[in-house]
Protein backbone atom coordinates (compact mmCIF):
# COMPACT_ATOMS: atom_id res chain seq x y z
CA UNK A 1 0.00 0.00 0.00
CA UNK A 2 3.11 2.41 0.29
CA UNK A 3 3.02 2.44 -3.43
CA UNK A 4 -0.35 3.92 -3.74
CA UNK A 5 -0.31 6.48 -1.27
CA UNK A 6 1.85 9.09 -3.13
CA UNK A 7 -0.33 8.27 -6.12
CA UNK A 8 -3.74 8.95 -4.18
CA UNK A 9 -2.57 11.93 -2.56
CA UNK A 10 -1.05 13.05 -5.99
CA UNK A 11 -4.60 12.54 -7.59
CA UNK A 12 -6.45 14.58 -4.79
CA UNK A 13 -3.40 17.20 -5.21
CA UNK A 14 -2.40 17.27 -1.46
CA UNK A 15 0.98 15.95 -3.06
CA UNK A 16 3.38 16.91 -5.64
CA UNK A 17 4.71 13.91 -6.12
CA UNK A 18 5.01 13.85 -9.89
CA UNK A 19 2.20 11.07 -10.77
CA UNK A 20 -0.13 13.52 -12.98
CA UNK A 21 0.94 13.07 -16.30
CA UNK A 22 4.05 11.93 -18.11
CA UNK A 23 4.08 13.84 -20.64
CA UNK A 24 4.63 17.22 -18.14
CA UNK A 25 8.51 15.76 -17.16
CA UNK A 26 11.33 16.93 -17.82
CA UNK A 27 12.95 14.82 -20.54
CA UNK A 28 15.96 14.22 -17.77
CA UNK A 29 13.33 12.78 -15.41
CA UNK A 30 11.18 10.71 -17.61
CA UNK A 31 12.41 7.36 -16.90
CA UNK A 32 12.22 7.68 -13.06
CA UNK A 33 8.58 8.56 -13.71
CA UNK A 34 7.80 5.81 -15.70
CA UNK A 35 9.03 3.74 -12.84
CA UNK A 36 7.31 5.09 -10.38
CA UNK A 37 4.16 4.51 -12.55
CA UNK A 38 4.71 1.35 -12.85
CA UNK A 39 6.02 -0.01 -9.61
CA UNK A 40 2.70 -0.46 -8.15
CA UNK A 41 1.54 -2.87 -11.11
CA UNK A 42 4.64 -5.05 -11.04
CA UNK A 43 3.80 -5.52 -7.41
CA UNK A 44 0.29 -6.77 -8.28
CA UNK A 45 1.62 -9.07 -10.11
CA UNK A 46 4.19 -10.34 -7.70
CA UNK A 47 1.34 -10.64 -5.56
CA UNK A 48 -0.59 -12.48 -7.27
CA UNK A 49 2.84 -15.02 -8.40
CA UNK A 50 2.82 -15.35 -4.71
CA UNK A 51 -0.83 -16.31 -4.29
CA UNK A 52 -0.39 -18.60 -7.36
CA UNK A 53 3.21 -20.15 -6.04
CA UNK A 54 1.77 -21.38 -2.79
CA UNK A 55 2.90 -24.57 -2.02
CA UNK A 56 0.51 -25.17 0.50
CA UNK A 57 -2.83 -24.09 -0.51
CA UNK A 58 -3.21 -22.68 -4.06
CA UNK A 59 -5.85 -19.99 -3.96
CA UNK A 60 -7.13 -19.52 -8.07
CA UNK A 61 -7.63 -23.63 -8.34
CA UNK A 62 -11.67 -22.65 -7.22
CA UNK A 63 -11.42 -20.36 -10.19
CA UNK A 64 -9.96 -22.93 -12.63
CA UNK A 65 -11.97 -25.65 -11.41
CA UNK A 66 -15.48 -24.22 -12.29
CA UNK A 67 -17.49 -25.86 -14.56
CA UNK A 68 -17.61 -24.19 -18.23
CA UNK A 69 -21.10 -22.57 -17.98
CA UNK A 70 -19.45 -20.50 -15.49
CA UNK A 71 -15.93 -19.99 -16.54
CA UNK A 72 -17.30 -18.44 -20.31
CA UNK A 73 -19.01 -15.79 -18.65
CA UNK A 74 -16.01 -15.07 -16.31
CA UNK A 75 -13.68 -15.15 -18.79
CA UNK A 76 -15.50 -12.83 -21.18
CA UNK A 77 -16.47 -10.18 -18.31
CA UNK A 78 -12.63 -10.04 -17.71
CA UNK A 79 -11.80 -9.40 -21.27
CA UNK A 80 -14.61 -6.75 -21.61
CA UNK A 81 -13.56 -5.21 -18.10
CA UNK A 82 -9.48 -4.82 -19.26
CA UNK A 83 -10.62 -4.00 -23.10
CA UNK A 84 -13.09 -1.04 -21.48
CA UNK A 85 -10.36 0.53 -18.79
CA UNK A 86 -7.60 -0.20 -21.06
CA UNK A 87 -9.26 2.38 -23.55
CA UNK A 88 -8.90 5.04 -20.96
CA UNK A 89 -6.76 7.80 -21.53
CA UNK A 90 -5.10 10.19 -19.33
CA UNK A 91 -6.84 13.29 -18.40
CA UNK A 92 -4.62 15.91 -18.75
CA UNK A 93 -4.25 15.11 -22.46
CA UNK A 94 -8.31 15.69 -22.55
CA UNK A 95 -8.00 18.69 -24.72
CA UNK A 96 -5.96 17.30 -27.86
CA UNK A 97 -8.77 14.54 -28.00
CA UNK A 98 -12.32 14.28 -30.17
CA UNK A 99 -15.29 14.85 -28.43
CA UNK A 100 -16.66 11.06 -28.86
CA UNK A 101 -13.40 9.87 -27.48
CA UNK A 102 -13.97 12.40 -24.46
CA UNK A 103 -17.23 11.11 -23.71
CA UNK A 104 -16.44 7.60 -23.37
CA UNK A 105 -13.23 8.51 -20.95
CA UNK A 106 -15.92 10.73 -18.76
CA UNK A 107 -18.47 7.78 -19.03
CA UNK A 108 -16.36 5.25 -18.00
CA UNK A 109 -14.54 6.73 -14.97
CA UNK A 110 -17.42 9.03 -13.77
CA UNK A 111 -16.44 12.22 -14.91
CA UNK A 112 -12.68 11.13 -13.60
CA UNK A 113 -13.42 9.90 -10.49
CA UNK A 114 -11.32 7.15 -10.17
CA UNK A 115 -8.59 8.45 -12.47
CA UNK A 116 -6.71 7.40 -15.32
CA UNK A 117 -4.01 5.25 -12.69
CA UNK A 118 -6.73 3.67 -11.18
CA UNK A 119 -7.98 2.52 -14.89
CA UNK A 120 -4.86 0.93 -15.68
CA UNK A 121 -4.59 -1.14 -12.45
CA UNK A 122 -8.07 -2.67 -13.00
CA UNK A 123 -7.23 -3.59 -16.73
CA UNK A 124 -4.05 -4.61 -15.24
CA UNK A 125 -6.26 -6.98 -12.50
CA UNK A 126 -8.27 -8.27 -15.09
CA UNK A 127 -5.97 -9.41 -17.03
CA UNK A 128 -3.60 -10.84 -14.92
CA UNK A 129 -6.71 -13.19 -13.56
CA UNK A 130 -7.52 -13.94 -16.98
CA UNK A 131 -3.98 -15.32 -17.82
CA UNK A 132 -3.99 -17.59 -14.04
CA UNK A 133 -7.42 -18.81 -14.37
CA UNK A 134 -7.53 -19.42 -18.26
CA UNK A 135 -5.97 -22.04 -20.15
CA UNK A 136 -7.13 -21.04 -23.10
CA UNK A 137 -5.47 -17.46 -22.81
CA UNK A 138 -1.87 -19.31 -21.25
CA UNK A 139 -2.89 -21.22 -25.11
CA UNK A 140 -2.56 -17.75 -26.71
CA UNK A 141 0.28 -16.13 -24.97
CA UNK A 142 2.45 -19.84 -25.32
CA UNK A 143 1.80 -19.19 -29.25
CA UNK A 144 5.02 -17.28 -31.04
CA UNK A 145 3.95 -13.86 -31.61
CA UNK A 146 3.84 -13.61 -27.71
Amino acid sequence: MFLFVPRITDAYHYTNYGFDSKFHVKHDQFFDKAIRESLPTFFIGVMFCDLEHDQKVRRLDSLRELPWYVKIPLNTALIVIFCIYASVAEDSEDHYRHQDMRTYDIMVTGDYTIGFGVCMHIAALSIFLLALISQWFQWILATPPF
